[in-house]
């Protein structure tokens, strides 16, 4: 727990994203924690070994005003690909108003 670690703001609070590449009996987990250390969400990987969680940032990507949560998992394979490889995966968490 701790590998990566970026601060934020959170459903309204400031907290931290921690990430746990091995988390999650392998997919990778990222941990929402307020300052006060209350668990406010858990997000886990979606594909075994994929390092999910090795880097997190925050930006606010979408222009709303609000902290979204970027995710890497740099050995992320797609089954489609032919080649054999990884090609890795970002990922972004939004939060806050609905961008129309």
């Amino acid at each position: 727990m701790g590998y990566s670690v970026a601060a934020g703001t959170f459903s309204g609070e400031s907290g931290v994203a921690v990430g746990m590449p091995r988390g999650a009996k392998l997919l990778g987990k990222v941990v929402l924690y307020t300052t006060n250390l209350t668990n406010l969400q858990n997000i886990t990987g979606e594909q075994l070994g994929a390092y999910f969680a090795y880097s997190v940032t925050t930006s606010d990507v979408d222009g709303d005003g609000t902290d979204d949560l970027i995710i890497g998992a740099p050995l992320f394979t797609d089954p489609k690909n032919n080649v054999g490889y990884e090609m890795g995966r970002i990922y972004v968490v939004y939060q806050g108003k609905e961008v129309r």
